[in-house]
């Protein structure tokens, strides 16, 4: 096993001639130009500060409380589809599987993403967490570019900057609800107020259920094909808020139960187009069909816990710290995909019989089943090409047993920390220096199996004479640890012009371990993952540094006109 580095540079000068509505110079919504304080102005935090939208020498892109009301988002995937240059898939195989792309700059399926995401000024490493509910927003600012002076590794692409509902001085609340097809429900509320004197709270809750579009018509037509129910609870308390000391404390739990892997499979092969037409269908007019015998599902928990300090010292300077605990936890269970093609119909281990006579006996109930075409269930499992008269085709995911089953697991535990001290004043100069420290353990599994037709026993391995027996396996547990050291300053001599350098430093410490017993495949008798083929696993681990720099001009002749240029490197 390898650890890998990508490193990304990039660097942009861009020129905005901007219109006189500061939500057209950055890319922001028309609707969004709302007053959020100074006026007219959008304060945005996208650069670890406020300062006004039309000021930032960035693209930014943002949605304001309004324009989140108005479009009822509250998660990545609204917020991507409300904004230009950003793109995002979710859910391809189970609820976590999340990939952001700006500006052609992606992620990958089991890789950490390339965009940052930061929720109230704290920095979520997870990217399971990247679309969930983080609880009331009142606004959300998507930076375009390697952010990585700002906000460290796995920035590259850009960052997701997000701001929730403090608590109020008098008790206040709102609800929000709708209901569509298929019996999908969702609402959202939240209640704030204060507790006594220079202490309140915020309580969120979400909630969503749907039925989903399609049906499984071999499990009883059931709405098992892509259901699924979410809910979510954030809490918040803050002590001492617009005081010089002000502690803010937060702690969420959300819980996601599905289906998963909700795949239909066409063929477009011209050289059996002969044997069966199916195979050389129009793949846009594939009717979609599902009839697969196990119960595809995807179970998530998160958990995480943060406590956040500000402390102004009044002598032009201020000490922010934070620390956040996070825990999240998911499986998937599915069917088979074929990809063992009569794996389980040809093995006289007496281990693994019962996944034979299954895969008979199955067969043999379902013949004249209506299947995804160009499938076709015939007298006995064997592949029509070597029993053309009653052989059988399955398809990827079928209803006999002989197409196995597939148990997938992700857990993750993170600890991490940042200290700043930064200028608080009005001068020429403004600074920050800080430190960061985290901490990952994650454990990751993939495991291929035997359907005995007795369902999916939720383990990476099971033995041979079990009801699901383990006949492919990947596990990995990594062990990660990151320190990184950053600072910037701003130099603004005149009111039209400024500059900027930013610098982080960052080390990543990787330990990677298998998981995967020495033991062998029964069906076929070769190692039960093909790597033992070439000696046993050994630990290995790697270390990568990287220098992220970013420099900053700004030319701003008048209000409404910002002309800048930014150069940065981004690492992952």
């Amino acid at each position: 096993m390898r650890a890998s580095r990508l490193l990304i540079t990039s660097s942009a000068l861009v020129l905005l001639l901007a219109a006189a509505l500061p939500s057209f110079a950055q890319e922001a919504p028309q609707d969004t130009a709302v007053a959020e304080d100074e006026g007219d102005a959008i304060i945005v935090t996208a650069r670890r500060q406020n300062e006004r939208l039309q000021d930032v020498p960035a693209s930014v892109a943002v949605l304001t409380a309004a324009a989140l009301q108005n479009t009822g988002a509250n998660k990545a995937d609204d917020f991507a589809q409300l904004t230009p240059g950003v793109t995002i898939v979710t859910g391809t195989a189970e609820a976590g599987d999340t990939q952001i792309n700006i500006r052609g700059i992606n992620g990958a399926r089991d890789a950490e993403s390339s965009v940052a995401l930061v929720v109230d000024g704290i920095l979520k490493t997870n990217t399971a967490q990247l679309n969930q509910p983080q609880g009331t927003l009142t606004q959300v600012e998507i930076l375009k570019g390697p952010q990585g002076a700002l906000y460290g590794r796995n920035a590259a692409a850009g960052a997701i900057v997000l701001q929730t509902q403090k608590p109020t001085d008098t008790l206040t609340g709102a609800i929000r609800a709708s209901y569509a097809n298929e019996a999908t429900v969702e609402a959202t509320g939240h209640v704030a107020g204060p507790l006594g004197d220079n202490v309140g709270f915020v309580l969120s809750g979400y909630y969503f259920t749907t039925d989903g579009w399609w049906r499984n018509t071999f499990l009883n037509n059931s709405k098992t094909v892509d259901d699924k129910e979410s809910w979510a609870v954030d809490g918040r308390i803050m002590v001492g808020q617009g005081t010089a000391t002000q502690l803010d404390v937060k702690a969420r739990y959300s819980k996601f139960s599905g289906a998963s892997l909700p795949f239909n499979a066409a063929f477009h092969l011209p050289l059996f187009g002969a044997v069966n037409p199916a195979f050389y269908e129009d793949i846009n007019k594939h009717p979609f069909a599902f009839s697969n015998n196990i119960r595809a599902t995807n179970d998530q928990k998160s958990f995480d816990v943060s406590a956040k300090l500000d402390h102004e010292f009044g002598n032009g300077m201020k000490l922010v710290a934070w620390g956040l605990y996070s825990d999240v936890k998911q499986d998937l269970v599915a069917d088979g995909t074929s990809a063992d093609f009569a794996r389980y119909i040809s093995n006289a281990n007496a281990a693994v019989n019962s996944s034979v006579a299954s895969c008979f006996a199955s067969t043999a109930a379902l013949t004249g089943f209506p299947v995804n075409q160009p499938g076709a269930i015939g007298q006995i499992p064997v592949p029509f090409i070597f029993a053309p008269a009653n052989g059988s085709t399955f398809g990827p995911y079928s209803p006999t047993t002989c197409d196995g089953t597939q148990y997938q697991l992700r857990e993750q535990t993170d600890y991490s920390a940042e200290v700043r001290l930064l200028s608080n004043d009005d001068g020429p100069l403004t600074w920050q220096l800080g430190a960061y420290y985290l901490h990952i353990d994650r454990k990751t599994g993939v495991s291929l199996g035997a359907d005995t037709g007795a369902g999916v026993i939720k383990q990476l391995y099971n033995a041979p004479n079990s009801s699901n027996p383990t006949s492919l396996l990947l596990a990995d547990e990594f062990n990660t640890n990151v320190y990184a050291a950053f600072g910037a300053a701003e130099w603004k001599p005149s009111d039209v012009f400024s500059a900027g350098l930013a610098l982080r430093y960052d080390i990543e410490d990787r330990e990677a371990n298998s998981l995967v017993p020495n033991v062998l495949d029964p069906f076929t008798g070769g190692p039960i993952n093909p790597g033992l083929a070439f000696g046993a696993f050994t630990p290995q681990s790697a270390t990568f540094k990287q220098l992220q720099p970013k420099i900053t001009a700004s030319f701003h002749p008048t209000p409404e006109l910002n002309i800048y240029a930014n150069w940065g490197i981004g690492f992952k």
